[in-house]
């Protein structure tokens, strides 16, 4: 056999190729030596971006954990998660970086990386859902007591048909195997996600729409303040949404192809992209916003709807004093308006109505428009 005839040592080169991918570096191997296009990665990742990263969502996770027990809002641990799995996701890069052959850590962060957002946009689901709750129905163009079951439903199979796609494409590029199947599989899912982002935003998009040719008529709710929230939201919801369509890119180009061989890529529109929509429900928090007893806010804004209406279609004594119904119903039921709620932050008085009565008019005229505050006062 002659050594010029390269086709003969294909298979022995492919078998040390697969030997290579499961090994990390033998003792005496400088680096240079080897060919990174055959570990997992396809090359090996840096250190820096990876540890800038960590930093930046452990941060972030920290931020998040701290508001959470501030304001007692179960619902938003699962963003929380979300940090601390995109914070683990990043640190198994920089063992990436020393150990690039290694095949669980590799395919560890790949699951981790992939699927996380998914937690990231329950939140925006569980956001219009809860929004949607509390407004008058006339809003929404689908009953709100479907939206979260359903966009969870849609999440949870966008993330378990990632998930399994991830491990599936991962363990077959590290056996020498073709990955793009999983990675077909990961496309779906990724499919699914970008379907109920979709969904989400014409959803949300209607609802203020709606809101806006026929606001409540308790000004105190649709005000500036709700409509920066409910910008952010937008914000936050297309980050996720934009890394979405690379990961789908990246895939449907190929599990290994130019853009998933380009580290570059990666940071520029998964992590940096991730990181910012965190950072903007950092500062527009939504526990901040939402109040935790949405049937209490129901009950307000309906309170809200049939005793202020009197305002518009009547003279301005009358619409002043269906104010003072409202204020006076309000203190009857045993409510208050709050600083941490949508209205929604109800506090049980043990006072009688007279005091109570004081107590509201005080908070009343506490703030800046008279009236109380139709969303919490964010810090």
């Amino acid at each position: 056999m002659a050594l010029q005839d390269t086709t003969a040592w294909a298979p022995l080169a492919d078998g040390m190729h697969r030997l290579a991918a499961r090994m990390t570096l033998p003792p005496g191997m400088t680096p240079e030596a080897v060919d990174y296009h055959f570990s997992g990665y396809g090359y090996r990742p840096y250190l820096v971006a990876p540890i800038v990263f960590v930093i930046v969502f452990a941060i972030l996770s920290s931020l998040h954990l701290y508001q959470n027990l501030r304001y007692k809002q179960a619902w938003m641990a699962v963003f929380t998660l979300g940090c601390l799995l995109e914070t683990a996701g990043h640190a198994l890069r920089i063992w990436g970086h020393f150990e690039p052959f290694l095949v669980n850590p590799y395919i560890a962060m790949q699951c981790i990386l992939v699927i996380t957002p998914a937690f990231f946009a329950a939140i925006d689901f569980a956001i219009l859902g809860k929004l949607t709750s509390i407004f008058p129905s006339k809003y929404s163009i689908i009953k709100p007591s479907l939206i979260i079951p359903f966009f969870v439903t849609l999440d949870v199979a966008s993330l378990a048909v990632q998930g399994g796609g991830s491990g599936v494409a991962a363990v077959a590029q590290i056996d020498g195997r073709d990955p793009n199947p999983g990675g077909n599989i990961v496309v779906v899912g990724l499919a699914i996600q970008l379907l109920g982002y979709a969904l989400f935003n014409f959803l949300l998009a209607s609802f203020c729409y709606r809101v806006s040719r026929d606001p409540p008529r308790d000004e105190a709710v649709w005000n500036a303040r709700t409509r920066t929230f409910i910008l952010a939201t937008f914000v936050s919801s297309w980050l996720i949404f934009l890394r979405s369509v690379y990961r789908t890119v990246e895939m449907a180009v190929g599990w290994i192809g130019v853009i998933s061989e380009s580290e570059w890529t990666f940071y520029a529109f998964d992590a940096a992209l991730v990181s910012l929509a965190v950072l903007v429900f950092v500062l527009y928090n939504p526990a901040a916003y939402i109040p935790s007893d949405i049937k209490a806010a129901q009950v307000k804004m309906q309170q809200t709807e049939d005793d202020v209406g009197g305002g518009r279609g009547g003279s301005e004594e009358e619409g002043a004093e269906s104010k003072d119904s409202y204020m006076t119903a309000s203190t009857l039921v045993g409510t208050k308006p709050s600083k941490r709620g949508w209205g929604g932050d109800v506090e049980k008085e043990a006072a009688g109505a007279s005091g109570t009565t004081t107590e509201a008019h005080s908070t009343m005229l506490s703030s800046p428009t008279g009236r109380s505050s139709g969303l919490s006062d964010r810090p």
